[in-house]
């Protein structure tokens, strides 16, 4: 196990004992990790977590920077799994949402849910269909 993982498990644990400012330090640590190790899918993956930890607590513009990283690296990358993108369009979402950038977080919402319903994840389309249908 790398040590940008063992970080990631770290943050994880501190995420479950409600600790989440120190999980969202340790997944910022670990994509800090990942990227001096030139681990991309990783990094993307901690930060992820960083931009949805972040969303959560309000901060949305730390959430967005995050969520713009790893939507990029993963963009970059025609190898990349959907579901991996389809994950990153769901926390660049929630990104936009706490910035109140409603049409913006919809245009994710909508791209995440049709990745989600061709991978048959049904999980992720109803947390769409959630989002996107009026409160």
């Amino acid at each position: 196990m790398t040590a940008p993982e063992m970080l990631m498990h770290r943050a994880k644990d501190e995420r479950r004992a409600g600790d989440v400012a120190a999980a969202e330090a340790s997944y910022a640590e670990a994509a800090s990790l990942a990227e001096i190790q030139e681990l991309p899918h990783l990094r993307a993956h901690a930060l992820r977590h960083v931009a949805e930890l972040a969303a959560e607590q309000g901060a949305g513009e730390r959430a967005l920077e995050a969520a713009e990283e790893a939507v990029a690296i993963y963009a970059s990358d025609p190898g990349t799994h959907r579901l991996n993108v389809a994950n990153a369009r769901r926390v660049r979402a929630l990104a936009f949402a706490a910035l109140g950038r409603n049409e913006d977080s919809a245009q994710d919402w909508r791209a995440a849910r049709e990745i989600y319903e061709a991978l048959g994840i049904g999980a992720g389309v109803a947390e769409c269909d959630r989002r996107l249908s009026p409160a």
